[in-house]
Order: structure tokens, then sequence, then C-alpha cells
């Protein structure tokens, strides 16, 4: 881009609206500068001086092969799409997450890959010294006669896996997964051949293009790996580029449900639990049935026959993402070796511990109309950690239900709630009080739970919406996060000014009395 008029745009831009990095604003301020020159030199129809340049993907892979990730990916596609004068042909960039997750059917196995090949404009570093532009009045206007364009002309191709890490479960293997979905060629040149190492010492693959393909890769390493993109184009044209993906510890592992026999105290049992009343949420045209993945760590001291006696049931709390599954909860915060192993001691005095977590779950698709490929049904998922508590407090009802029906004995009930997980359990045994359902509790335990309300600087919260436009992560926190219905109930003061879901939950918990 060239420097003097960024530089320029800025100085003009922050004096009159005191902000930059807002995309959109940027966008619209930049275009007032240059209403008066001919666009139609601009002949890729991208002008990338057209938004802050938070990736300056201009400069990406121009000297030397570069690094992507899969938030500067999603990033730079973003800027793509803003820098278009016409971007109806684009599928837009939150369904470009929204295909990707769709794509990893397994959390933990699948990896989605995007490839992106751009054409773009920038204007030329030196057009006001060599006579191309001239500003008047902060205003940008074309030099007649001019010997040639200010624009320049850049191509750049862009892959990266469309996660920022993956964790390996019993196995070693995963899929990255190359699909057309994902590929965008915004260039006369398409790609036409494609290799991959994949950093797991087997060297280069041939990728097949234009089809829906997984390429099986064993890692038996952890740590960051470094991925290899060797592209070739129709134009006889080549290109270089790498990108980076996590592959995390073995030590937290979800554990697939199965047939299992319960015939001795080291297997566990799993369950699905689904709420049995439905909930319809402040912003939701109709009420669902929630979900709850449920861990049963036995007790110790007995048979080992998998029946449980001595119930204790522990809620997760806020978890947007599910980066907390229930054998995780269990292992680093139930029975950790540095905290004494408080699970493990509690199973050996003959108290079985239910562990409940709210996971990520498909409720339904919707379709979405892609060029080219043309209408695509993608999943529409449910972030059970982030979302209404009401609906979780049913689920944790279905699971109280449960137990106290497949239990042997007369042994009542203890509910533990942390964070959320406690205002999660109050709600689900206050509504079990007042509707004459019994819970058969004898001990609710809460700690560190926001019973008056959570706090986060209205400061805090207005950055991340300020700043969402210019990076990922940033737009990441904020809408799983900040914006997830959970947060908006627990929050005293949400920057959106939406308290109508906080002030439902609090008063359908006034004079909630432990019996």
């Amino acid at each position: 881009m060239k420097k003097e008029i960024l530089c320029a745009i800025i100085v003009s831009f922050v004096s009159s609206y005191n902000i930059f990095a807002q995309t959109s604003e940027y966008t619209h301020f930049t275009d007032s500068l240059f209403q008066h020159l001919n666009k139609t030199e601009i002949t890729t129809g991208i002008l990338y001086d057209r938004v802050f340049p938070v990736t300056s993907l201009h400069s990406f892979n121009r000297n030397y092969a570069d690094t992507s990730s899969n938030s500067y990916f999603i990033q730079a596609y973003k800027e793509m799409y803003r820098a278009a004068y016409n971007n109806s042909s684009w599928i837009a960039p939150e369904d470009v997450k929204t295909i990707a997750i769709s794509k990893k059917y397994d959390a933990y196995k699948e990896i989605p890959v995007g490839l992106a090949h751009y054409s773009f404009n920038v204007i030329d570093t030196n057009s006001i010294e060599s006579g191309l532009i001239q500003q008047i009045d902060s205003m940008y206007y074309d030099v007649h006669n001019r010997p040639f364009s200010p624009y320049q002309l850049i191509n750049t191709f862009v892959a990266s896996p469309l996660l920022d890490s993956i964790t390996l479960d019993s196995g070693t293997t995963v899929l990255y997964n190359f699909s057309p979905e994902l590929t965008f060629n915004k260039s006369a040149a398409t790609l036409s051949a494609l290799t991959v190492d994949f950093d797991d010492g087997s060297g280069p693959v041939a990728i097949t293009l234009n089809t829906n393909s997984n390429v099986a890769v064993n890692y038996y390493s952890t740590g960051y790996k470094t991925l290899k993109f060797t592209a070739g184009f129709s134009d006889s044209t080549t290109a270089v580029t790498y990108a980076v993906i996590k592959v995390k510890t073995l030590d937290i592992i979800w554990e697939r449900p199965g047939s299992s026999s319960l015939s001795n105290c080291d297997v566990q049992g799993y369950l699905t639990i689904w709420s049995q009343l439905a909930f319809q949420g402040y912003d939701e045209a109709t009420a669902s049935n929630g979900r709850g993945d449920v861990k049963i760590y036995y007790a110790t001291d007995g048979a080992c026959d998998g029946i449980l006696r001595k119930p204790i049931i522990v809620v997760d709390g806020f978890d947007p993402g599910d980066e907390r599954d229930a054998k995780n909860l269990y292992d680093t915060y139930l029975n950790n070796q540095s905290r004494g192993k408080l699970g493990d001691n509690l199973r050996a005095v003959g108290y079985d511990i239910i562990v409940l977590n709210f996971p990520k779950y498909t409720v339904g698709t919707r379709t979405i109309t892609l060029p080219i490929i043309g209408n695509y049904t993608i999943n529409i998922e449910r972030d059970g950690g982030a979302d209404y508590i009401e609906r979780n407090a049913r689920v944790l009802m279905a699971l109280i239900n449960h137990v106290n029906t497949t239990k042997s004995g007369n042994e009542k009930l203890v509910v533990i709630g942390p964070s959320m997980g406690g205002l999660i359990s109050r709600y689900a045994l206050a509504y079990m009080e007042q509707n004459n359902m019994l819970h058969q509790t004898r001990l609710w335990l809460s700690f560190d739970s926001p019973h008056k309300g959570a706090n986060i600087p209205l400061g805090d919260q207005e950055f991340l919406n300020y700043y969402a436009d210019s990076s990922p992560q940033v737009e990441n926190n904020l809408n799983e996060k900040i914006n997830s219905v959970a947060a908006k109930q627990m929050l005293v003061h949400h920057y959106l000014a939406n308290s109508a879901s906080r002030r439902e939950l609090r008063d359908s918990m006034t004079g909630f009395i432990m019996i």
C-alpha cells in the first residue's frame, strides 16, 4: 500500500473520527477520499487500500515464503471481501467459518483446510511523487496523461488449516480435508496442482483438487506442526507458502460412548442425556431441548459393579466452545494430583461421581448458496457451555430424575455447581421444588458463582466490540463469550444493554429455599 496515502488517510481519519480500526468506517472514509479516481484502472475490482491492512496481505509471500494460520487466513479473507467493490459472488466471511465447522464432523480428528488465490490492486508507493495521482484538499485525483497506471497488481496464495489446534485421542491419525467449498480463487489463474508436506516426516503429498478429499496423516509427537504448501497455477506460475497448527498433548481425552462392561472400577460409565422439558430462549422462535454429556466415576470401595449408590453430581460452568469435556473436568479439577486427588478420595469412601458437561451439538441445518457449487447445507450448532442457564438447568433436572430412578438404595443426592454451574443447579433445584418435582437432594454446594451477577467493565466489552473487525481472536472472544446468551444473563451490565434475560432469570430464582 502507498505509505504516504495510508498515513494521510489515517491522520485525516483519526482527526475526524478519532478511530481507525473499525473496518466499515475505514472503508467508508477511504472511499470518500478516492471518489474522484477513475476505478476502471483497478483491473481486479479489488483495491486493498480500501481496508485497514491488518494482515499486510500486499506483502505476504512477496519476497519469501510466509507462514499463515487459521486466524490469519480468516482475517485475510475478510479484508479481501471488504476491499472488493462488488463482493456479491463471494461467500460471507462468517459463512467461511461456519462451513469449516461443518466440515469437522469429529472435533478432534478432522481438519478442514482453506486455500485462497487472490489478485488485487494497491496504489503504487510513489504514485504522488511520480505524478500519477495528486492530492488536493485531502482528496485524491487522477493526473491526466500519466505515463503508467498508479495501481499495482499483486497475486498471492494463502493456505492454512482452519483450526488453531487439534487434540489427538487414542490414535495418532488425523484427516486433513480439502474441498471446493473452502477453495477460493479470486484470480484469472486457477489452482491446478498442489502438494503439501504435513510435517509428519513423510514428505510432500499430492492433493486431489476440485473435489472433497481427505488425507490421513499420523502425528507421533505434539507441538506446533508447520505445513508446506507448493501450488501450481494455470498460467504456469508457482507459489510456496507455509501454515501452522498445534497438536495438543494427549492428557485431555474425549471418551466416546460405546458398550462397555462395568465389571471393574477402572471402567467409567457414559451417558448422553436430553432435557425432558423444552425451553424457548428469549430470542428464539420455538422451544427446544438441551443436551448434556455425562461421565460416571463409580465408587471403588465395594463391588465395582457399575451401580450408583451414593451419587455426587458435578455441574460444569461457563465453557464457550466446550474446551473442558467431562473427563477433563474430572482429571484437571476434581482429581488433580497437585490438589490432593479429591475425586479418587471420594470414590474410595463410597461416593459415585457424576460429571455433567454441556457440549456443542447440532440443532438443525440451513442452506447457503455458494458460487459455482450452488446450494450447500451446513449444520446449525448450539454451544451448550454458553447456552441459556434455564435450558441447561432442564438438562440437569433430567439427569437428577435419571439418577434417582436408577440408583440403588435411598441415599440422597449431593449437587455441586462451580461458577455458572452454581446458577444452573440453583435454578434446576428451585424449579423442581416450585413445581412439586422430587429432586431428593440433601446437599447443594455452590462456589464462585455470580448469584448477584458478574461484572466485566463496560470499557473492556466495548474494547472487544471496537476491535472485533480487525482481529479474529478478538471477534471470537466477543461473539463466543461476551455475546453468548449465558454471558448476557450473568453480566450485571452488558454493552448491548440487553438485560431482559438477566431479569427473567433473577425473577425465576426469587424465594429459592433448600429443604
